[in-house]
């Protein structure tokens, strides 16, 4: 009933929904600008209405987001201790979530994607059993969500960065994005913000897999096609667009 409630109060314009949204367009600038600051303001501002809203599926995704959003930054930047120091911390904010009903899957496709920074910075049998552990939510989730935009994302996340000896490959990751995408098309337009969260990211997944592949052009529009979902992203316009272009001229 909780639940419900907290669904049609985003649907219909309460304040609670204004306060999420609100937050939704704070991360949304983190992850545009890829910037530390950003993304712990929309941490505190999450964890700020979760703990108004006890069982509010939409803010504890959204508090988890941002923080497999951080630690992918603290990833890049070489800054290893960060992740693993903020582990345990953040895996609670995907307990919680995999505890609201209806919200299941969507926690361990949070715990997974935690685990993947986690397992970015780890080597030998510990890097082993976090990939075994990550393999193992996301199957949960498929049982549970089939049809998860964020599921296949992650998924293919893990077979790109996979090596071939064992089992990854460019071709499985680029059917995971695009399995990704078609999932996120699927979803209504008037839906709570968090359903439409990482669909531009699988669109530039695509685009990293199919210049790896060698295919410049559709390289090329699966950039712009994040682009048009969400224009200001920088990776996109920043890193990878002049990648592509200086490798694959048109």
């Amino acid at each position: 009933m909780l639940t419900t409630m907290l669904t049609l109060m985003l649907l219909t314009g309460s304040p609670e929904s204004d306060d999420i949204r609100s937050a939704y367009t704070l991360l949304q600038t983190g992850i545009n600008r890829f910037d530390e600051t950003t993304l712990l303001k929309a941490i505190n501002r999450f964890d700020s209405l979760s703990e108004r809203q006890p069982g509010n599926g939409q803010a504890l995704i959204g508090a988890g987001w941002a923080r497999y959003q951080l630690g992918t930054y603290y990833m890049t930047r070489k800054m290893g201790d960060k992740v693993t120091d903020s582990y345990d911390a953040n895996m609670k904010v995907a307990e919680k979530l995999s505890e609201v009903k209806g919200f299941e899957a969507d926690g361990l496709v949070l715990k997974a994607a935690i685990t993947m920074n986690k397992l970015s910075v780890s080597g030998g049998a510990s890097a082993a059993l976090l990939s075994f552990k990550i393999h193992g939510w996301l199957d949960e989730a498929e049982d549970l969500r089939p049809d998860h935009p964020r599921l296949h994302l992650i998924r293919g996340m893990m077979y790109f960065f996979t090596p071939a000896m064992f089992g990854g490959s460019a071709e499985k990751a680029l059917s995971f994005f695009t399995q990704s995408v078609k999932s996120f098309e699927a979803v209504a337009r008037q839906a709570p913000p968090a359903d439409h969260l990482g669909f531009a990211e699988s669109c530039a997944w695509a685009a990293q897999a199919e210049f790896k592949l060698g295919n410049g052009d559709s390289a090329r529009k699966w950039c712009e096609r994040a682009l048009s979902i969400q224009p200001d992203y920088g990776m996109i316009r920043q890193r990878l667009l002049p990648m592509i272009n200086e490798k694959f001229p048109e």
